[in-house]
This record gives C-alpha cells, sequence and structure tokens, in this order.
C-alpha cells in the first residue's frame, strides 16, 4: 500500500518511523495496541479464540494484561465478556417430572404442534412449554386471513348444504348472491370492524371478497367434473374451545397418559364407485403447498395424512358408511391467480386450483376423479389423463403423488408412530437446537422463528448445526418403513 503526500511530508518533517498495525494477533508486540482498559477486553477476548483455534497459549505479557485488567474498575465487565470463552450454547434438558408439570401427563395437540417439534424442537420449548407469545398486531395478517378464507369457504358450502342443493345445481347467478351475502354477514362482525377503518383496509377487504368470489367458482367448476361431492365442512375432532368433535386420535403414552389430537378438517368429499364407498379430504391453504413424502416421513407435514385417517377410522360417524375407501388427501389453494393475458381462460384458469396431495392409486376411482376427460387430454382437477387409446391414468410428472391402499396404510401407520414418538420426548424433557434445513429447497427453519434472540443460534459455532433433511423418493421411503415394519 501506497503512503499518502500528506502522511509522508509528515513523516519527512518528524523523524518519525511508519509501523505497521494490520489485525491483532498472538505474534504482534502488546505495545503497538494497548490502549485503554475498555479496548483491552475486547483484544484479549479476539486473542483468545485465536488462540483456542491454533491450539496455543496465550502469550505471558497478555496475560499479565488480563491480571491488570481483572484488578480495575473493568473486572465486571471483563467477566461478564471473557465468559463467552468457555459457554457453550446448547440447551440443557429437563427432568421428565417437570416435563410433566409443563405439559401434563396426557398431551393435548394440534398437529401443527407436533409439527413445530419436528421442525425446531427448541421453537416448541418456547412456545409450548414456557408458552412465550410474540406482541398480538391488531390488524391484518396471513393468520387472520386464512381465517377469513376458511370461514367463508365453511359458510358458503353449509348455506349450499341448507338449500338442499349440490355446486352443480347451482346457476352462476346464484353462485355470486350467495357469496355476497356470506360475506355480508361475515364483515358485519365486530370482530372484522377494523377492515372498515380506513381506504387502505376497505381496498384489502375488497380484494379479499374478490378472492373467495373466484374460489367459490373454481369449487363449482370443479363440481361439474368430479364426481367427488362435498358432504362435511370443518369437521371438529378432538376438543377445542370448550367444543367437542369426533373422537380423533387418542395414543397411550408410556408414561400412563395419553396424547389427544384436535383440529379440523376442512372439506370430507364422498362418492360410490361400483357400490364401493370413497372419501377423501380437502385441506384449504392461503399458500401454495405441495404434498412432499420426505417431509412427511420426517415429520415436517403430517396434516393430510392425520386427516385422512381420523375421517377413515370415524366414517360411520361422518358420513354414515362402514368399509370406506382413501381416495386421497388434497390441498386446495384459496387464491385469485395473476393470470397471463394470453392465457386467461376457464380452462387455464381452473388448472391453477388443480389439486394437489396424494392421491389412491386404484384406475377404478381414476372416472370419478374425472369424468369429462376425452382422448388425449389432461385433468383440469386431477393429475391424471386419458391417453390416446382412451385409457385413464396417472400424469407422468405426478406418479410419485398416488399410493395403493396398502402403500397408504403403511404411511398413516408411520404417522401414529411419529406422533407418539414426539409425544414420549416432549414428556421425557429432551430439548434440542436442531432447526430443521431441507436440503432441496434450502429453507431453514429459523427464518421463521420469532425467537432468535433468545435461541442465539449461530451455525457458525460448533455446537450450532442445523438437521439436514435430504430429500428420498417414494420407492425409498416406503422401502425403509418396509424394513422398519419387518425388523
Amino acid at each position: 500500500m501506497k503512503v499518502s503526500p500528506y502522511l509522508a511530508r509528515i513523516l519527512n518533517w518528524t523523524n518519525l518511523s511508519v509501523q505497521d498495525h494490520s489485525s491483532l494477533d498472538l505474534t504482534y508486540e502488546a505495545r503497538n495496541y494497548v490502549g485503554t482498559y475498555k479496548s483491552l477486553i475486547r483484544q484479549l477476548n479476539g486473542l483468545y479464540r485465536q488462540a483456542q483455534e491454533e491450539k496455543k497459549t496465550l502469550p505471558v505479557v497478555w496475560q499479565s494484561l488480563k491480571d491488570l485488567l481483572l484488578a480495575s474498575d473493568y473486572r465486571f465487565l471483563a467477566q461478564r465478556v471473557f465468559e463467552s470463552q468457555t459457554h457453550r450454547n446448547t440447551p440443557v434438558n429437563i427432568s421428565p417430572e417437570l416435563a410433566e408439570q409443563l405439559y401434563g401427563k396426557d398431551i393435548y395437540s394440534s398437529i401443527s404442534q407436533i409439527e413445530t417439534f419436528y421442525d425446531y424442537q427448541y421453537d416448541y420449548f418456547l412456545k409450548f412449554g414456557l408458552r412465550l407469545k410474540e406482541r398480538e398486531i391488531y390488524g391484518l395478517n396471513s393468520a387472520v386471513t386464512g381465517e377469513i378464507f376458511h370461514e367463508a369457504l365453511d359458510n358458503f358450502l353449509k348455506a349450499i348444504f341448507q338449500e338442499n342443493l349440490s355446486l352443480t345445481q347451482m346457476s352462476e347467478e346464484h353462485r355470486q348472491l350467495l357469496v355476497e351475502h356470506v360475506l355480508e354477514n361475515m364483515f358485519g362482525q365486530e370482530r372484522y370492524a377494523f377492515m372498515q377503518g380506513n381506504a387502505r383496509m376497505s381496498f384489502i377487504r375488497y380484494r379479499l371478497k374478490k378472492t373467495i368470489a373466484r374460489v367459490s367458482w373454481g369449487l363449482k367448476k370443479q363440481a361439474e367434473k368430479t364426481r367427488l361431492t362435498p358432504v362435511q365442512t370443518e369437521v371438529l375432532f378432538g376438543e377445542i374451545a370448550g367444543n367437542q368433535g369426533i373422537p380423533g386420535l387418542q395414543i397411550p403414552l408410556s408414561n400412563g397418559g395419553n396424547l389427544y389430537l384436535r383440529g379440523k378438517i376442512d372439506r370430507i368429499d364422498t362418492t360410490t364407485v361400483d357400490g364401493k364407498p370413497w372419501l377423501a379430504v380437502v385441506d384449504y391453504k392461503s399458500s401454495a403447498h405441495k404434498f412432499d413424502i420426505t417431509d412427511s416421513y420426517y415429520g415436517l407435514a403430517m396434516q393430510l395424512l392425520t386427516y385422512l385417517d381420523i375421517a377413515l377410522q370415524d366414517a360411520v360417524e361422518l358420513i354414515g358408511q362402514k368399509n370406506v375407501h382413501g381416495a386421497g388427501a388434497y390441498y386446495f389453494h384459496v387464491y385469485d391467480p395473476v393470470m397471463d393475458p394470453k392465457k386467461t381462460g376457464e380452462k387455464e384458469r381452473l388448472k391453477r386450483y388443480k389439486y394437489d396431495g396424494l392421491f389412491a392409486d386404484e384406475p377404478e376411482v381414476f372416472e370419478a376423479f374425472d369424468e369429462t376427460l376425452n382422448k388425449s387430454q389432461y385433468s383440469s382437477v386431477f393429475p391424471i389423463q386419458m391417453d390416446k387409446n382412451e385409457q385413464l391414468k396417472k400424469s407422468a410428472k405426478s406418479k410419485e403423488k398416488f399410493y395403493t391402499a396398502e402403500e397408504m396404510n403403511v404411511l398413516m401407520a408411520h404417522n401414529r408412530k411419529k406422533l407418539k414418538e414426539a409425544a414420549e420426548r416432549i414428556l421425557s424433557g429432551e430439548i434440542k437446537m436442531n432447526p430443521s434445513y431441507k436440503m432441496k429447497d434450502k429453507r431453514r427453519a429459523t427464518q421463521y422463528s420469532p425467537f432468535h434472540s433468545i435461541s442465539a443460534f449461530d451455525p457458525m459455532l460448533e455446537e450450532n448445526d442445523y438437521y439436514r433433511i435430504h430429500p428420498l423418493s417414494k420407492e425409498e421411503i416406503m422401502k425403509r418403513l418396509k424394513e422398519e415394519n419387518d425388523g
């Protein structure tokens, strides 16, 4: 680096020599760096870490300076800073007795809470053990938006049921009037009064109304193509806010207690094929969701399998039929898609509402999925197609989304196993700082954690690391589950 002309003149006038002060190192002379006691704290702490990394001892001169510092008025500040030299950012397990005091002998949980445990155990402990909460903000957020969509679609379908109609029997004008009526009643409630406060909220309300109207159109168009018909909506299982639903899942635990699951199934559809009853569950999502069998295997996506398991278990109470077969469990994206002006036709728009999830790999039910397919045509509702020989089959890109009855049963059994495993580990007092890291899309659990300032998770620390989840194929997972069952 060249010396500036200004500095060169000063050196020339004063006859001083140039000293090169680069970043502090264990080999450098202390007298060229030491200034104040306060700056010495930072310098000593940095040198200690360097000595640790290089497996060396702190030079005698710096050790002497440390003794002087600890005898000064800055000793208390220095001691607190120096604690970082031996501190390890790892949580300590609690005793099973304390865990039972925090969570209870019986665990009452939603599925999303169990998913949180597998996604990031330490977050689960903070949120559901210590019951920490973010400060509530009065207004519209993603959770409130989701509630609005769920309530609107629930009321829309219930209004159809009350009129003894089906989606296919409704005229377009009747659908629009019914949606308007449902939304008027909803937004007239006191809890949505904040949406009338200003022009911005009025616009958001308008956008929400437009989205719900568009989604109701999508539901009607889907109903015109498939034989699967909605028969139940917002099906409560377990107990929520004092309301008791169908039994749901009750899993015995080793401590003598039970895991009681609670939640709501957004929609249950049914049909009959050659005298055999079929049932499917539908989960509304305000953001795009795809069923990932890897996430399901590791406990990060348990909703669809749990909902289907409960619906099949309680089919007699739900639809009044025995020996019901599972047609699948699907995600339905609740949104108003932005369309390419060149592709704004009805068919293209309906494709945006195509189901994703896991589907029954039973050819006999394919016809019920979509009755309107013609030769060499793909369905706009389900991932199936009719080939040039007029045979219905799975779409080539979606084959991994189809499961035989045996495979579905294996997945549901594994899902129950993961539910029990989570509850057992929670009540054992296990607490790990192990946020998941999905290698497929680089998604990290810490991205969505509101408690980072508490956990102070830092992947640069030796003791902090992600729980890395590598993508697995359907074949690999089914093979693993078979080996686990055989073992």
